[in-house]
């Protein structure tokens, strides 16, 4: 699907849509539910679907890659492609940041797990987020959470190279979480994880997210669009959204300088690591006050009639 403007990949998470797309009462989720998202998304124009686990099957630990076909041809006829998965370790017995080995190799497991779920899905990144997964426990040091982290990842990177699925970690806001809350801090992460698997792996890679920015203590649009042109290049993904938890052109911040700096670094332009265009992804939380529906429209319409200066 062409999409008029600069850039061309554009999606939206469908991290709200589940709880409007859900099964009847009593129901499961399934392709039904999938296929019902990415048709009234594809129908406004969007050609990437970031999916999340509850929109695909009660136990995605049981789904397969027969099971994922049907995901990827409702992807297709809905004029895209599934980008990838969010929401990863939420409602889990996972936890990043735990001092037990055991707890950290089950993490790990899954983590392997659901980068495979991704790659039989057609899709090309695997965003981490997930806070309560990876806040320090009562009575840890930063620097031991950063360590277990560390290992649980260094445990991945080795088993999914090959799969070509990027696994992105998402800087959070304060309010979130209290582990990995700047980019900068971030990076160092991905540099910790890479110096021990090697960095020749090209897994591990940061995520821009607006709203996760915006929430940090006194940062302004301004450090918005310096963290853009310093962390952007070497981003695999940009979530679109704000402090009001909508997306772009939902409320009065004006997204203009956030897309200029985007296409100063070539976002837009086939990325030099990969050869592949990064996608934009609209990623909204009001749905529940304001209709998913209405805000991915507006959000489309706000990205795609974007002119650079």
């Amino acid at each position: 699907m062409t999409i008029p403007g600069v850039f061309q990949q554009v999606g939206f998470c469908t991290e709200g849509a589940y709880r409007m797309f859900g099964p009847p009462e009593g129901g499961e989720p399934g392709i039904e539910t999938h296929r019902s998202i990415v048709r009234a998304l594809g129908e406004i124009g969007y050609n990437w679907f970031e999916l999340v686990g509850p929109t695909l099957s009660r136990d995605t630990e049981q789904m397969t890659a027969i099971h994922c076909q049907p995901f990827m041809q409702a992807a297709r006829e809905a004029g895209g492609r599934n980008s990838g998965l969010h929401w990863l370790l939420a409602g889990t017995q996972t936890d990043l940041t735990s001092p037990d080995a055991e707890v950290r190799k089950r993490t790990a497991n899954r983590i392997v797990a659901l980068t495979m779920l991704t790659s039989w899905l057609g899709g090309r990144v695997n965003v981490h987020g997930s806070p309560a997964q990876r806040n320090l426990h009562w009575d840890q040091t930063y620097p031991a959470a950063f360590d277990a982290a560390v290992e649980v990842y260094a445990m991945v990177v080795p088993r999914i190279r090959d799969l070509r699925v990027k696994i992105c970690i998402e800087q959070l806001a304060p309010n979130e979480t209290n582990f990995l809350g700047s980019l900068a801090e971030v990076m160092r992460f991905i540099d910790a994880v890479n110096a021990k698997v090697g960095a020749n792996h090209q897994v591990l890679f940061p995520i821009i997210d607006i709203k996760a920015l915006l929430f940090i203590p006194t940062v302004t649009m301004t450090d918005v669009v310096a963290a853009i042109r310093k962390y952007g290049p070497r981003a695999a993904h940009v979530h679109l959204n704000n402090k009001t938890l909508g997306g772009p052109g939902c409320d009065d911040l004006d997204f203009g300088p956030v897309f200029q700096a985007l296409y100063d670094i070539g976002y837009h332009e086939p990325w030099e690591l990969t050869g592949e265009q990064r996608i934009l992804s609209v990623e909204v939380f009001n749905a529940k006050t304001v209709s998913l529906l209405e805000t991915a429209r507006k959000s489309f319409e706000t990205i795609t009639s974007w002119r650079p200066k």
